[in-house]
């Protein structure tokens, strides 16, 4: 799931990259190269969404797991404040 997640990371600024090369592109061509990457982009980040679709059980696990875990760290690190 690590992987995943630094994969689809990566995607999001390269996607970042690539919009701010873009900008300054002509207006009568950014279209085309905005769909394209669009295209792309969406091909790429399609794998890692079902990738992640697949551990969506596991993912919610984890979380409660996390959620229930900083419940019950919250009054002891409380305590020690004291």
């Amino acid at each position: 799931i690590d992987t995943i997640l630094l994969r689809a990371a990566e995607l999001r600024h390269e996607w970042a990259d690539v919009m701010a090369l873009m900008d300054g592109s002509q207006p009568s061509v950014l279209h085309l190269y905005k769909e394209r990457a669009e295209e792309h982009r969406n091909t790429e980040g399609w794998h890692y969404s079902h990738e992640l679709g697949s551990k969506g059980p596991a993912l919610v696990r984890v979380g409660e797991y996390l959620a229930h875990r900083a419940d019950t760290e919250r009054p002891a690190q409380t305590e020690r404040a004291r």
